[in-house]
């Protein structure tokens, strides 16, 4: 294994915070950290976001899953 990505979900008053970070395991340098706040009902585009930066951060592209 070579990287984690460690979080946390916090929901207080129909709204969600989500702290992100990516750690590269040899080393523990965190390579990338972002926090996402958003209404408890963008739940799912916020979930989005952050794989779609964690892909950014590792330079790879996330595709859809074969149909």
């Amino acid at each position: 294994m070579d990287y984690i990505l460690e979080g946390s979900v916090h929901c207080a008053d129909e709204r969600v915070r989500v702290n992100a970070q990516l750690i590269q395991v040899s080393d523990q340098a965190h390579l990338w950290a972002d926090t996402f706040e958003r209404l408890c009902t963008d739940v799912f585009t916020t979930q989005k976001q952050v794989a779609r930066l964690f892909a950014q951060s590792l330079a790879v592209e996330l595709l859809p899953a074969p149909a």
